[in-house]
């Protein structure tokens, strides 16, 4: 069975332009990661004056997105598998003595098992988070570059971006799924027979068919017939025993996706702060 390593950088889209509600001074942002952000949302963020936003470097703010996600994943699964086999097997005892029929019968059973195992998947999900970061511009007014800067353009998502990094260990689902038939090393092998008693008629023993003595010279017991039926069809039975999962290969089995509102950051000079999105235009 194919397997792909699961890395924490899974490269997906965003879901939805989840977002807190809108205030006056809110950013946009779409799934695509684009929007806008205005001088005033970055300097009220940081809580700067005019005079302190003027006189940062444009180029040093840089934009950022976390997500609530989760990933299906699936997992190779082998289980244990014992198959047991049964035959029923009859003798048959008859013969003459002192001139009256006898007969009887016995019953047996042989069994044996053989040890294999099939292979399957379970599938699950796993807990994390989408990191996203943008590429943006900077806006300036209608003077362009020679003007005020007004904000910044958030134009997309950076290449390979936004990521999926799991924060906890899959939750799998009850049970795995198999899909292959069982397989067996070899043979399934009876083993001896373990006879029950012999049934006949009261009063009648089937050691009276293997006396040996006779009378004038002629034997007591003629017409001995001693037979071993083993026609009879085996039957089988399949017991699953326990499983085993290989740790080391969680497979992707879906993209991830977001479970809850996008947030978006700003950061500066080694600050991080949050900005409040409203839905995009």
């Amino acid at each position: 069975m194919r397997k792909t390593f699961l890395g924490l950088a899974v490269i997906a889209a965003l879901a939805a332009p989840l977002a807190l509600g809108a205030t006056a001074h809110a950013a946009t942002l779409d799934t695509a990661g684009k929007g806008l952000v205005g001088k005033g949302e970055v300097q009220s963020a940081f809580g700067w004056n005019n005079a302190k936003m003027q006189g940062a470097t444009l180029i040093g703010f840089t934009f950022s997105t976390t997500q609530a996600a989760t990933q299906s994943v699936s997992q190779d699964a082998s289980q244990v598998v014992t198959e047991h086999g049964s035959q029923t097997v009859v003798r048959t005892l008859s013969c003459t003595v002192d001139g009256k029929n006898k007969h009887f019968e016995a019953y047996g059973t042989r069994e044996g098992d053989r040890i294999g195992s099939r292979e399957g998947e379970r599938t699950g999900s796993l807990a994390g988070s989408l990191a996203g970061s943008l590429v943006s511009d900077i806006a300036y007014d209608n003077k362009g570059k020679n003007g005020q800067w007004t904000g910044f353009y958030l134009t997309k998502f950076a290449a390979g971006s936004p990521s999926f990094s799991p924060t906890g260990s899959p939750v799998w689902d009850d049970q795995a799924t198999y899909t292959e038939p069982a397989t067996f090393a070899g043979d399934l092998i009876l083993g001896d027979i373990e006879w029950g008693g012999w049934q006949s008629e009261p009063g009648e023993n089937p050691n009276d068919c293997t006396r040996t003595d006779s009378i004038n010279g002629i034997p007591v017991v003629s017409n001995l017939h001693d037979e071993l039926d083993e026609t009879a069809p085996l039957t089988t039975t399949v017991e699953y025993g326990a499983e085993s999962f290989d740790e080391t290969s969680i497979a992707n089995v879906g993209g991830p996706t977001g479970t809850g509102p996008v947030s978006l950051f700003v950061t500066y000079n080694g600050t991080t702060k949050p900005l409040t999105i409203t839905p995009a235009v």
